[in-house]
């Protein structure tokens, strides 16, 4: 039965967990930590079991025939896509998703709202900002301009079965949006130009690419969105095209952009979606790209085309897709 089990696809985890209550034999096998690291060996990249994103809301009260509002506050929210739904993790506010890799979910509030995390919910990183660090970046209306990532911090990790290890926490002033890595290299879009910030982790060094020289008017804006083969992936639309671009080395040891593939969405999603859309997030090592539409949220996978509705909300900015297997076995 093991072999059977491993050979369930991870995008179906209700039928490993409805295995495992059949008898007890197969609860053993499913919540044993040596079956569960066999599995995730045997397919490598996690499936998507769902996405997280934030929004924003006003505090509001009324005086008579008067409503006041007061300034904005976050909410972090989590959005299942798996085949087995968890017990939903209420909605978190004050809290503020930052990143999510290796089955870890980073997440800031301000000092004052801190609160102990959910153990039904994911792993949750707390960034232990100082009173100065609150004083510092945050503002009455939690107003970001900075950015971090969450890192596996292991030595020669092949990031299989890493998620409860040790992990890193660079920041990056100045930036929102996606984060990548690349090597011993992190990525982070500048918010005010059309740049890179660079973090090395080895020298402990920051630099700056530029995404397009000045006299360069054809090239797009580009969005980082993550890793694909080992390079950096950013994406734009045009004319109901989805472009594909990564970062090659060029002349000089230079940043050359090169555009690796356009999908054609008009065939891939319903008319009504075509009149607004932007990419907001992408699931890395299974290619798995998010779309807001105004018809609602899109997944698009790279490989196959094939396109899902996952959620009929318009406004996403940003999602961030957590990525892990639904085994019961641990360390």
């Amino acid at each position: 039965m093991r072999e059977i089990f491993k050979r369930v696809p991870p995008d179906d985890s209700r039928s490993l967990v409805r295995a495992a209550v059949v008898c007890t034999s197969w609860h053993d096998i499913l919540s044993d930590a040596d079956f569960a690291r066999e599995y995730r060996a045997f397919y490598g990249a996690p499936p998507v079991l769902g996405f997280l994103h934030n929004t924003r809301h006003k505090r509001s009260w009324e005086k008579g025939r008067i409503r006041h509002y007061r300034k904005e506050y976050v909410v972090s929210n989590f959005v299942s896509t798996a085949s087995f739904r968890t017990p939903a993790c209420r909605e978190r506010r004050h809290w503020r998703v930052l990143d999510s890799r290796h089955g870890l979910v980073l997440f800031h509030t301000p000092k004052r709202w801190r609160v102990k995390a959910d153990p039904d919910c994911a792993d949750i990183i707390w960034n232990g900002w100082s009173d100065d660090d609150d004083n510092k970046y945050e503002q009455e209306n939690e107003g970001v301009t900075w950015n971090a990532a969450v890192l596996c911090a292991k030595d020669g990790c092949d990031h299989i079965y890493c998620h409860g290890g040790p992990f890193l926490e660079p920041n990056a002033i100045e930036t929102t949006g996606h984060s990548a890595v690349v090597g011993n290299k992190v990525y982070f879009p500048c918010e005010e130009t059309d740049s890179l910030v660079e973090y090395d982790k080895a020298g402990q060094k920051l630099s700056v690419i530029a995404l397009a020289e000045e006299e360069d008017d054809d090239l797009p804006w580009l969005d980082l969105m993550g890793v694909e083969d080992g390079m950096l992936l950013l994406a734009t639309m045009m004319n109901f095209r989805l472009c594909l671009w990564s970062m090659e080395a060029g002349p000089s040891k230079t940043a050359v952009w090169v555009r690796r593939r356009v999908i054609e969405l008009e065939p891939l999603l319903p008319a009504t979606a075509l009149i607004r859309m932007w990419v907001v997030g992408f699931a890395e090592g299974v290619g798995v790209i998010f779309l807001n539409t105004k018809a609602g949220l899109y997944t698009v996978e790279l490989s196959s085309g094939r396109s899902k509705k996952v959620h009929g909300g318009t406004s996403f900015r940003e999602v961030r897709p957590y990525m892990s297997f639904y085994t019961r076995g641990t360390d």
